[in-house]
């Protein structure tokens, strides 16, 4: 199979598949209640796992990405972030009693199910998988990394306000010596954020998905 479809019938480019063998990974950057997210050093392709021409090539393009020894000359951008840093490694962990390990199985597994036919600018791609069973403990997925998140933001935020909101002289005068032009733009990107997050929900439920765990640590 070339490609798979979403629900709208849109063809999308095959994922890469990969042993969990052929993953260099780095440390661990995330924690959840059944996995670890893992930093992605380097992929090291093994020519066994190689099951077609087509899923071949996927994995040898997606593989390139990480080869620091190609440079481009097209990209003069210096402060452009390395591939390790643009995808992580989200796996279960293996410290789980059986019971929430069964359960965290279950979970990837769906998770992975559901981001293979998701495609939107505000909710994070899925761009590889393990190439064994979903059900199977060792099964991983590979995310696009979430560099901050909306509950660091808002600390941001809130710091931001406090410093340019000025001098409170009473009810008869409000404030002084503020920055209104920073407040505008801190409102701006508030209002930004919230209709981002809208839009990623209304795609959601378009596809008749409830997601139920949107907190901002996870935004």
């Amino acid at each position: 199979m070339s490609s798979s479809l979403n629900k709208d019938g849109a063809s999308k480019e095959m994922l890469p598949a990969l042993a969990f063998q052929e993953v260099v990974l780095g440390d661990i950057i995330g924690r959840g209640g059944f996995s670890f997210v893992h930093e992605i050093k380097y992929i090291k392709l093994q020519e066994i796992y190689d099951t077609g021409n087509e899923e071949a090539e996927s994995r040898a393009k997606f593989a390139s990405i990480f080869d620091t020894t190609k440079s481009d000359d097209t990209d003069n951008n210096v402060n452009k972030k390395p591939p390790a840093q643009q995808y992580v490694l989200k796996t279960l962990r293996p410290d789980l009693p059986e019971d929430e390990h069964n359960k965290g199985i279950v979970d990837l597994a769906v998770e992975s199910q559901f981001l293979s036919a998701l495609s939107h600018p505000h909710i994070l791609s899925l761009r590889g998988h393990a190439n064994s069973d979903p059900l199977e403990s060792r099964y991983f997925v590979i995310l696009d990394r979430l560099t901050s998140t909306l509950d660091h933001k808002l600390k941001i935020w809130r710091k931001d306000v406090g410093i340019n909101m000025g001098f409170w002289l009473g009810s008869c005068i409000g404030y002084c010596c503020g920055r209104p032009h920073v407040i505008h733009r801190i409102w701006l990107e508030r209002f930004t954020v919230a209709r981002d997050i809208a839009s990623a929900l209304e795609y959601l439920h378009s596809q008749d998905i409830v997601y139920r765990d949107l907190k901002p640590d996870n935004m």
